[in-house]
């Protein structure tokens, strides 16, 4: 199976991905690069029902996603990242093409994102590691107290 560095995306066709599968919508719009006011590319445009299989789709892939372990959904996450990181100028440009964003920002975004699909399984072990102390205080103890 290939890596998820091996796959180039390319920013030509746009679909709307439900249940795994690259899916059209009976209505498209096209796009605009708000810097050049240059036509772009054809966008799905989706309907309610759209939406609903999606979220349908997502809702049946939870309890999968739930029996993973820890270091298992982790390593999707990583996966994610290497993922972004091997198509991170094409991201840079579609989001420069797309909102206009300088490559500067647009490269700062996606050190973003990487850094949060990285840092993120590393909040469990940090939460593993603290602990909460709760102490009760009444309300009018804490104002009356000298």
């Amino acid at each position: 199976m290939a890596s998820a560095t091996d796959y180039k995306v390319s920013f030509d066709t746009f679909r709307n991905v439900i249940n795994n599968e690259l899916t059209s919508t009976a209505a498209t719009r096209r796009a605009i690069c708000p810097s050049t006011e240059e036509p772009l590319w054809e966008v799905p445009v989706s309907t309610q029902e759209d939406v609903d299989r999606a979220v349908s789709a997502a809702k049946a892939a939870y309890p999968a996603w739930r029996k993973l372990s820890y270091d298992e959904r982790a390593e999707y996450l990583n996966k994610f990242a290497d993922a972004i990181e091997a198509n991170q100028q094409e991201f840079i440009d579609l989001l420069g093409k797309e909102v206009g964003k300088p490559p500067g920002a647009g490269g700062f975004e996606m050190f973003l994102v990487m850094g949060l699909a990285r840092g993120t399984p590393s909040f469990e072990s940090r939460r593993k590691s603290q602990s909460t102390t709760r102490i009760a205080l009444r309300l009018c103890d804490m104002f009356l107290s000298e």
